[in-house]
């Protein structure tokens, strides 16, 4: 693990400790840990050091047990740490809040678990490789301390408000580690100032930079409820995310200075469609949002919206919802593209036998 200066510490701390009767209700949970890394200790083959930030707490807990990272896992040092031999370590450490220990050892006799306070492994936040914003001159930056009223949301995005402003419960979403995250945001900044005419992305309200100017992540208004949390689906949010994408494949490739690979200038995608991260609003609005977040066994925007609906299916409303959903379904399934098959989509209705004639035509024409 890097050593850590002042500067690189979290600027301002991001979230208040939990504590009382919040503290002992808070379980270790998966969804709140990241994986910095896992390896052999320097000149041994054994033990294992893991090297597990909680993303709730913004704490990092050094972990060193006779277990080595399974060869399976993508060498990602930013991704969601899944195994759950580590998980079950962190699990059976206890009490959360506690500030006496940063590492713990574990006996490869009986389990038990030793802690230690180790003062050259920081519980602070190191941050790697960050750069100033991208597209300074057309997004504007606000200092990290203008950020007020911060509540944790989910993983590395809280609520907060801006004062200074006039915004309130405003989304902020942050970098935590650095190394892949940078890139990724920059993309992600790039493809949204893109996609900024388009009603179905969230606006780039600002930039939050560091002490030093470098950036720590950005604010978008708040969007809404997940997909997945929302007791029903329509089809037309479906049709909705369809022309979110369209909008997304019309950006050209050579537009985004982050592109590295072949496979990139091929397609410029969202690269992690999926309930979470389609957002509805009270109003009935909807937004998708991380984009460019692209994983190595990603399916591709297209099948990742059929997985998406078919998860769904059972939360369509019966009569259109349920008729429609099944349509679209089936055209996606076929070769005809997607903005043809938003055309075919567009002015569908069930009650419209010729329309939906079209629409069976359409699919058996692909199928």
């Amino acid at each position: 693990m890097m050593s850590m200066s002042q500067n690189d510490l979290a600027y301002p701390l991001p979230l208040p400790i939990l504590a009382d009767a919040e503290l002992a209700a808070h379980a270790w949970d998966e969804e709140e840990l990241c994986l910095h890394s896992v390896g052999p200790l320097q000149g041994m083959e054994l033990p294992y050091i893991g090297t597990i930030f909680d993303i709730r707490l913004r704490r990092w807990y050094s972990i060193i047990a006779h277990h080595e990272y399974p060869p399976e896992y993508p060498d990602d040092p930013d991704c969601i740490f899944d195994d759950p031999y580590w998980l079950s370590v962190l699990r059976q450490s206890g009490h959360r809040g506690r500030d006496d220990f940063n590492e713990i050892r574990v006996n490869d006799i009986d389990g038990s678990l030793t802690y230690c306070l180790n003062p050259i492994h920081s519980s602070g936040i190191p941050i790697y490789g960050l750069q100033p914003p991208p597209l300074a001159s057309y997004i504007p930056s606000i200092p990290s301390h203008d950020l007020k009223q911060r509540q944790y949301l989910f993983r590395s995005t809280e609520t907060c408000s801006v004062p200074s402003r006039g915004w309130q419960g405003v989304v902020f979403k942050q970098i935590l580690q650095g190394r892949g995250e940078v890139t990724r945001f920059n993309r992600e900044i790039r493809m949204l100032y893109l996609l900024r005419e388009s009603e179905y992305f969230l606006p780039l309200l600002a930039c939050v930079v560091d002490t030093t100017d470098r950036m720590r992540g950005f604010l978008v208004p708040f969007g809404g409820t997940p997909l997945d949390k929302l007791p029903t689906v329509r089809w037309k949010m479906f049709l909705n995310v369809l022309q979110g994408l369209i909008a997304i494949h019309s950006i050209p490739a050579h537009a985004l200075e982050t592109l590295k690979t072949a496979e990139d200038l091929e397609l410029v995608e969202h690269g992690d469609i999926c309930a979470r991260n389609v957002l509805v609003d009270e109003s009935g609005k909807l937004y998708l949002i991380d984009v460019g977040s692209r994983t190595e066994d990603y399916p591709g925007d297209r099948r990742a919206l059929i997985d998406m609906m078919i998860d769904l299916r059972a939360k369509a409303g019966k009569g259109e919802d349920e008729v429609l959903m099944e349509k679209m379904l089936k055209l996606l399934g076929g070769s005809l593209t997607l903005p043809d098959i938003a055309k075919v989509l567009h002015t569908a209705r069930p009650s419209d036998i010729n329309g939906i004639l079209r629409l069976d035509e359409a699919a058996d024409g692909i199928s």
